[in-house]
């Protein structure tokens, strides 16, 4: 599903020409498996999932939450589920919080827009320690 930490390298520079969209709009996961709107949440951005390659279990029933560490949260749709919060401006990228339905896990998170369909997204633990990174694609 929504993987956050991947081991990519961190790209080193913008592209040349001004972004004018913004990080607003619905982005594709680099492996196609799931569709995140971002939009104006407050003061901050969210992402909210909208879309999952493989929306049912095996049993044909929505996809759950089944990884959270909180028992009580394990029954949250994927669909619908807010998965990036707090995303603030900070210079050339936006800073805030990722939750990975993969694993359960919270990571400080970096958006970074390469162009205006293609966005990095950085996400860390143990305050950088392990990082990953992956490509999102505009929809």
């Amino acid at each position: 599903m929504v993987v956050v930490i991947s081991g990519s390298v961190w790209p080193g520079a913008l592209a040349s020409a001004p972004i004018r969209a913004g990080i607003n709009g619905v982005w594709m996961t680099e492996h196609a498996d799931a569709k995140i709107r971002i939009a104006a949440c407050g003061k901050t951005f969210c992402g909210t999932i909208v879309w999952l390659a493989e929306p049912v279990d095996a049993n044909g029933r929505a996809k759950i939450d089944v990884n959270n560490s909180d028992e009580a949260k394990r029954v949250r749709p994927l669909i619908g589920l807010t998965i990036f919060t707090g995303l603030t401006p900070d210079g050339q990228e936006w800073r805030g919080r990722a939750y990975n339905s993969d694993d359960g896990q919270d990571y400080e998170v970096e958006m970074r827009l390469l162009d205006e369909q293609h966005a990095s997204v950085k996400g860390c633990v143990l305050g950088g320690a392990i990082c990953g990174e992956q490509t999102l694609t505009r929809s």
